[in-house]
């Protein structure tokens, strides 16, 4: 159960989708709610200022404490100094964070910039970062309805699991386990009729084994009364996992930010910072655990 949970805010309207989630999610895990106000070192830099920190705080404050009135969570609302990873960690690990909510910046040099602070934030801590994708309304009754889950085989590619299935119980979600085969085209291979049909005969092969381990997480899951579905596509890995999402209108990509397999490295580093950048939808991220 996330008891904690801390939404990012700042000067954009982005922020607002992103407390939206917050609000919804602490009232259906009934938890506190810590609304992290940044602004940038020496108080009045960009075009933030105190005041309007003073302020927004105090709008943000009142907005949640309303939502969740009726149910029995806290609001607190805290101003901090310093738009870092560092700072933000800290505090996450002080109050015993479960889940941090942040919005994603718009295309270009911010959502860049967003990509890195995230990809910092998480060699920091423990806790999973959901990223709010601006242009993902939230249905009350579907808020996170369809969930995308990449996997690769890998036991730290699992680390992700334990948060899809609180999240996809609570929210009742269903889940799409989706495993992709990595396939270099090899334009000699090719031309060789023999070796294709040797490659086509392999790849069917692999697919029949990720599809089986598939099914053995989803026995898992289903245990707990999820829905769950299985798929395994050949491509590009990142490719691939956008096109998907978009084509079963996900509402969540989860994926653990790290994770080995026995075809080599799947998400570390490119792979999810490509996801990150191009997702059209809501995203969940979370270090590997050893």
């Amino acid at each position: 159960m996330y008891k904690r949970i801390m939404v990012l805010l700042k000067s954009s309207k982005s922020t607002e989708y992103a407390l939206s989630y917050a609000e919804r999610l602490s009232t259906r895990f009934q938890a506190d709610l810590h609304l992290l106000y940044l602004r940038d070192e020496g108080g009045n830099a960009g075009e933030i200022t105190r005041a309007k920190i003073a302020t927004g705080i105090a709008s943000a404050g009142r907005r949640s404490t309303t939502i969740v009135k009726e149910r029995e969570t806290n609001v607190k609302a805290v101003e901090l100094a310093g738009y870092t990873a560092k700072n933000i960690a800290a505090y996450a690990n002080s109050e015993k964070i479960d889940l941090i909510v942040t919005e994603q910046n718009e295309l270009g040099a911010k959502r860049c910039g967003m990509t890195k602070l995230v990809e910092t934030l998480l060699n920091l801590i423990e806790q999973p970062i959901l990223i709010v994708n601006p242009g993902k309304m939230i249905q009350d009754n579907d808020m996170l309805g369809r969930i995308l889950v990449p996997l690769d085989q890998s036991i730290e590619g699992e680390t992700i699991l334990p948060d899809v299935e609180r999240l996809a119980y609570n929210m009742n979600s269903e889940v799409t386990l989706f495993n992709v085969i990595p396939v270099e085209l090899d334009s000699m291979a090719i031309a060789i009729t023999s070796h294709l049909s040797y490659r086509e005969k392999e790849t069917k092969n692999t697919t029949a084994i990720s599809l089986h381990y598939l099914e053995e997480v989803a026995d898992n899951l289903c245990e707990k009364n999820i829905a769950v579905r299985c798929d395994v596509q050949s491509g590009s890995i990142d490719e691939e996992i956008l096109a998907y999402a978009d084509q079963m209108k996900a509402d969540l990509i989860a994926i653990s930010t790290q994770g080995y397999s026995k075809i080599g490295k799947w998400f570390f580093g490119s792979t999810t910072s490509k996801v990150m950048r191009k997702a059209n939808t809501n995203l969940l991220l979370i270090k590997q655990r050893k």
